[in-house]
């Protein structure tokens, strides 16, 4: 009833497939292989540029943190002189300590 080549479409008819699906599988294979590839290398490159960026961040963190305690020290060395010095606590600290130097 059907000649070679043609399909009828019917709920139970199977379709031909084509001789050149084999080359495509290959292809599909191929296509997919290669955008696998590139999107793997895209990421790499990726996380080794957000890696080298957080070390620089990082770096930079712990200079600011090391600064600051510097500085914080200074500042507390400062205050402790001033309240000490100007109370009577203070004043007889500083003057036990001169004295306990000068023996």
């Amino acid at each position: 009833s059907d000649a070679p080549g043609t399909h009828t479409k019917t709920p139970f008819t199977r379709v031909r497939r084509h001789r050149d699906a084999p080359g495509m599988a290959w292809t599909n294979f191929v296509i997919t292989a290669a955008g696998l590839l590139a999107v793997a290398s895209l990421m790499r490159s990726d996380v080794r540029t957000s890696s080298a960026m957080l070390r620089r961040n990082l770096k930079q963190i712990r200079t600011w943190v090391e600064d600051g305690t510097k500085d914080v020290a200074k500042d507390a060395a400062k205050a402790t002189q001033k309240t000490l010095g100007e109370s009577e606590v203070g004043k007889a600290m500083k003057d036990f300590k001169d004295g306990q130097f000068k023996k």
